[in-house]
């Protein structure tokens, strides 16, 4: 399956790709990737909001990671077909939604430390890695190994917490007696 949907991919990606190695993006910017893992929603994410604003250029990469697809030490797939179908769709609908924005999404058949130190190593200019800050330990495992291909080739990797319910920001103001008015007290 995965596969498959990589290879139908590839050819985007190697062209994308390509493009950004050739050195065809503006010269003298500053360029900053963004690592989907998680969270693959563009309107309200922290961590491309942030890169957006900081940087010039963003590559948006996501990598199919191959230790998701791989069995537990039980023998049970990490990933059964109904969430690799999920995560294949969510995938294909957020580059998508990059492209109608001017954007492509670099989809990777990697590990993310392997993919962030290819680009790293192969477009010059990235000086920061945005990924999603996570809490469960294969997650944060992936972190330090981005973090540390980050620093060995010269960028900043920044890890956003943006798994918030609320974030701070969108809570209410606090309630008083003039604005509960309208709150029965039985």
């Amino acid at each position: 399956f995965l596969k498959t949907a990589f290879l139908f991919r590839s050819k985007i990606n190697v062209h994308t790709f390509a493009r950004l190695a050739n050195g065809c993006l503006r010269s003298m910017t500053t360029r900053a990737i963004v690592l989907h893992r998680n969270d693959l929603r563009l309107h309200d994410n922290e961590v491309v909001k942030r890169a957006h604003e900081h940087a010039d250029e963003v590559i948006h990469v996501y990598c199919f990671d191959p230790r998701h697809y791989s069995t537990t030490s039980f023998g049970f797939p990490k990933t059964g077909s109904l969430r690799a179908q999920f995560t294949r769709e969510s995938v294909e609908d957020l580059q998508q939604r990059l492209q109608r924005l001017g954007n492509d999404l670099v989809i990777r058949k990697d590990t993310p430390e392997r993919a962030v130190e290819d680009i790293l190593k192969s477009i010059d200019g990235i000086s920061q890695v945005y990924l999603q800050k996570e809490t469960c330990s294969e997650e944060t495992d992936v972190e330090k190994a981005v973090t540390s291909v980050s620093s060995q080739n010269g960028a900043r990797a920044l890890l956003i917490w943006g798994s918030a319910y609320l974030q701070c920001f969108v809570l209410k103001p606090r309630m008083t007696r003039k604005n509960t008015r309208h709150v029965s007290s039985h």
